[in-house]
């Protein structure tokens, strides 16, 4: 029998708690595992942010790596912004 880690409970957990971040303030992935009780599912809740437009408007853009990098300031991010400009 396999067990499906990603639930639609688990899922709206993650967004809830992504949905609770203050304007102007950022939560790191690692920060948003340990408060749903999942501290070492850092990449999960990458995972789950990836979907988010498929479950409604969230501010994921509030969600940083723990170098407190979000996706658009990687060196892929770089590019990205070259070609939004």
């Amino acid at each position: 029998m396999t067990k499906h880690v990603l639930t639609e409970e688990l899922i709206y957990e993650i967004l809830s708690v992504v949905a609770e971040i203050p304007a102007g303030s950022v939560a790191s992935y690692g920060q948003i595992a340990r408060l749903i009780g999942r501290d070492r599912n850092a990449r999960l809740v990458g995972k789950v942010l990836s979907m988010a437009q498929c479950y409604g408007k969230y501010p994921c853009h509030r969600v940083v790596n723990s170098a407190g990098m979000g996706p658009a300031e990687g060196p892929a991010g770089a590019g990205r912004r070259a070609v939004q400009a």
